[in-house]
């Protein structure tokens, strides 16, 4: 799984490919902190949930890739 605490570990991390690697759980809200963050790809795992609420501040991202995944409800209309 991804770890809950990912983006305070990575703060200017501009560039985050996870796609096919099995990950499970849901997608971990400090991703949404990760305010250098442009591309990330998390295609074909197995996540779970909602998108979170944090990735409807301001944020640089440009792609956003959550496809063949297990995640519901609405996408915030800010993405």
């Amino acid at each position: 799984h991804l770890p809950k605490d990912v983006g305070h570990f990575l703060p200017n991390l501009q560039v985050l490919f996870a796609a096919k690697n099995e990950f499970y759980g849901s997608i971990p809200e400090s991703l949404g902190i990760l305010q250098e963050l442009k591309f990330l790809n998390l295609y074909d795992n197995k996540l779970t949930g909602t998108i979170p609420s944090r990735f409807c501040q301001p944020l640089k991202l440009e792609h956003l890739n959550i496809g063949q995944n297990h995640i519901h409800g609405n996408v915030p209309s800010e993405l």
